[in-house]
């Protein structure tokens, strides 16, 4: 008689969860063999036929790690054929058992289980791959014993993404940021960069988005980040409900599209077996840091003016004061465009908005005019008076001029000088100059002292009358003093 074992792949397949259909993947000239002369001796299991598969053990482990690799797929292909004999899932410790016959065999390792969709992944192939475990990059078992143990590293890499702002070179560190990765075999993961720039990329319980496989890496934590070979798509976003750790909210907004993109690339894993096992790849993000800058119409400066900064992209709202230059820094501005409002400035209302990107950061603040006030006295010359505009400055009018520039609107101003005041409302318009000239009852200032036309005259009539007070005075002293010279010469004549 002669008696032949086949392995049941079929009956293996569906054990797993996976379809029966999927037989057809594997190569059915596998099967042992054995003839046997039948006797009495056998009859009733007297003397039992004992035949069976050798094994070939494997101890799976990655490249980038060197720690075990569990839920993986490995293959037996026997040497002659086209298709695996048998395969069998690694173990939590990386293990898997291959029962095979005398042949020669080829051993190859898939991820996961991509063995069974159109794309298989492989991630090491003892023939083409050629390890030192490995003769010829082949199992020969019949030169084997009944049991061999193969050590393979298979080619599954620690990958790390690092985001770098759009200058290419700045990283980007800022909370709200989730990177979403699809990998080689249509799995999708979620990864927390939230106020950090690098992070490793794994398949985890908390990481996992969309999974095309049955077979999980429950314990493959971020610091372990374990890939295959392939091309990954990279996409940054910025989810404004999600901070660092809430990996359901940021899956729920992912899910209901309340997402911002501000970075997308495609980062290759290659095959190699010398050099790192572990990659860097820088991702660019849609992010700017600029400095605005508002200036009037004149090109002056707001220095001091209140703004508020809101973010389109993202809907961040931020508060500041311009300073001396009129400036603000923005810094991980999404897609390097704000609105910018300029609320305040010299302590009135401006409410004027505009829109700024990053390439042209220098605005003009249109809402803003300029008032010249200019004060003479009564014969027209210029008074360095002093200017108070109610609520906002007091200043002196040097040479008789000054200028201010003021967010539109109306003014109270008042200008005095010498004791004298004068007070007006004054229209200012945006974008347009306003002239206004105060004239002062000042006719002309001496010694500091300033003085009224009317007031002039008496002040030279008072010195005329001095001048004549003083030449009386004088005059009659003279006449006293000739009087009293003559009287004094009388009694000194002597008597005849």
């Amino acid at each position: 008689y002669t008696i032949k074992a086949t392995h049941d792949i079929a009956a293996k397949l569906k054990d797993l969860g996976y379809s029966p259909d999927l037989a057809d993947k594997f190569c059915p000239e596998v099967y042992l063999s054995t003839t046997i002369e039948f006797t009495n001796d056998h009859n009733c299991g007297k003397t039992p036929i004992e035949y069976g598969w050798k094994a070939i053990l494997i101890d799976l482990k990655d490249i980038a790690n060197v720690k075990p690799l569990s839920n993986m797929a490995v293959v037996a292909v026997k040497v002659g054929t086209n298709a695996p004999a048998i395969f069998d899932i690694t173990d939590k410790d990386g293990k898997a058992v291959l029962l095979v016959d005398e042949g020669t065999y080829i051993v190859q390792v898939y991820w996961k289980d991509t063995l069974f969709i159109e794309t298989p992944i492989k991630i090491f192939d003892s023939f083409t791959d050629q390890p030192n475990a490995f003769i010829n990059g082949v199992v020969d078992m019949k030169s084997e014993g009944p049991v061999t143990t193969k050590t393979i590293e298979a080619y599954v890499y620690a990958l790390r993404l690092r985001l770098v702002k759009a200058d290419g070179k700045t990283p980007l560190k800022k909370d709200n940021i989730w990177v979403v990765v699809e990998w080689p075999d249509g799995t999708k993961t979620i990864h927390d960069f939230c106020g950090k720039c690098i992070a490793g990329i794994a398949e985890n319980k908390d990481t996992r988005l969309e999974l095309t496989s049955k077979l999980t890496l429950e314990d493959n934590p971020e610091s372990c980040s374990r890939v295959p070979i392939g091309t990954y798509k990279v996409t940054v976003y910025y989810i404004a409900s999600a901070k660092e750790g809430e990996y359901a909210k940021a899956k729920e907004a992912i899910e209901a599209g309340k997402v911002v993109v501000i970075g997308s690339d495609t980062v290759t894993v290659e095959k190699m077996r010398l050099g790192t096992a572990s990659k860097v790849v820088d991702i660019k993000c849609d992010v700017y840091d600029f400095t605005v800058t508002v200036v009037t119409p004149w090109g002056t400066p707001l220095a001091g003016a209140k703004v508020k900064v809101e973010v389109p992209a993202t809907g961040e709202t931020i508060e500041g004061t311009l300073d001396e230059t009129g400036s603000i820094t923005l810094t991980d501005i999404a897609k390097g465009e704000v609105k910018i409002t300029v609320t305040e400035w010299k302590n009135v209302a401006v409410n004027w908005e505009t829109t700024v990107i990053y390439t042209a950061p220098k605005v003009v603040c249109s809402n803003i005019g300029k008032l010249v006030i200019k004060t003479v006295g009564a014969r027209g010359q210029p008074l360095d008076a002093a200017v108070a505009i109610k609520g906002v400055t007091t200043a002196t009018a040097k040479e008789g001029v000054l200028e201010v520039e003021l967010p539109a609107g109306s003014y109270e101003v008042t200008v005095e000088y010498g004791g004298k005041k004068v007070t007006e409302t004054l229209t200012v318009e945006a974008g347009k100059v306003t002239e206004k000239t105060f004239q002062l009852d000042i006719f002309i200032q001496l010694a500091g002292w300033p003085m009224t036309l009317p007031e002039f005259f008496g002040f030279i009539l008072l010195i005329v009358f001095i001048i004549i007070a003083l030449f009386l005075l004088m005059h009659e002293y003279s006449v006293w003093r000739r009087k009293r010279l003559a009287k004094a010469l009388v009694q000194a004549k002597p008597a005849k």
